[in-house]
C-alpha cells in the first residue's frame, strides 16, 4: 500500500536486520498508548468546551429575559425570593462576564458552539482512523490518521505531541473543513464509523452533558 516506506525501510536496515527489527517493535510498543492519550487529551477539552457553551448559552438566555421583562418594579417579597434561590446570583456572574449586553453573550455562544463542535467532530475523526476498533493505532493507522490532516509522517519521531498540536491548531481556528477532508480521505482508505465507534460518541457527549 506504502511501497516507497516500505523500500526505505528495507534499505536502511539492510546492513543490520536484527538490530532493525528489534528497533521496530521497540518503537511501536512505545506507541502502543497513543490512541487512548490522544482521545483523552481530546475528551478533556470536550469537557471544558461544554462547560463553556453551557455558560454563554446561560448567559445569552438571561439577557433575553430581561429584554422581555416588564417594565414595572416588582414587589420587594418577590424580589427577596429571587435572591434566596440565586436569581440575583445569576444576574451578577452574567452581568460581570458580559458587561457590553447580549451582544457580546450572543458572539460567545457563537464562539463557543463552534469550538465544540470542532472537538466532537476531532473525537469522531480519532475512533474512525482506529480500523479494527482495537483502541490502539498500528503503523499504517498512524501514518493514516497523520496524512489525512496534513502532518507528515516521521518513523523516528514522536507521534502523539504531533496529534494532539494539530487538535489544537484545528480547534483554535475552527477549521472543521480540515477534519472533513481527513475523514473522507480514510473513508476513500476503506475506514469506516461502527458501532463501536458510535457508542463511545455516544459515551462521551453523555458523560460531557454534565461537566
Amino acid at each position: 500500500m506504502y511501497p516507497n516506506r516500505h523500500i526505505t525501510i528495507v534499505r536502511s536496515c539492510s546492513m543490520g536486520l536484527v538490530l532493525c527489527l528489534a528497533s521496530t517493535t521497540l518503537s511501536v510498543a512505545a506507541e502502543t498508548g497513543i490512541f487512548r492519550a490522544f482521545t483523552d487529551h481530546i475528551s478533556r477539552q470536550i469537557s471544558k468546551d461544554v462547560y463553556d457553551f453551557s455558560e454563554a448559552q446561560t448567559c445569552t438566555e438571561w439577557f433575553y429575559r430581561k429584554l422581555r421583562k416588564p417594565p414595572f418594579v416588582k414587589p420587594e417579597v418577590e424580589r427577596t425570593s429571587m435572591r434566596a434561590v440565586g436569581g440575583e446570583s445569576e444576574e451578577h456572574r452574567c452581568a460581570i462576564r458580559y458587561p457590553d449586553g447580549i451582544n457580546s453573550a450572543r458572539e460567545r455562544f457563537s464562539q463557543t458552539q463552534s469550538s465544540l463542535s470542532v472537538s466532537l467532530t476531532f473525537y469522531q475523526f480519532a475512533l474512525l482512523a482506529d480500523k479494527n476498533d482495537d483502541e490502539k493505532y498500528d503503523a499504517v493507522e498512524l501514518e493514516d490518521v497523520l496524512e489525512s490532516v496534513g502532518v507528515v509522517f516521521r518513523a523516528n519521531e514522536p507521534h502523539l505531541p504531533q496529534l494532539t498540536r494539530k487538535f489544537d491548531s484545528v480547534r483554535q481556528t475552527t477549521q472543521i473543513g480540515v477534519l472533513t477532508e481527513g475523514m473522507q480521505q480514510l473513508f476513500q482508505k476503506g475506514y469506516r464509523l461502527t458501532e463501536f465507534d458510535q457508542g463511545q460518541m455516544n459515551r462521551i457527549t453523555s458523560g460531557s452533558s454534565n461537566p
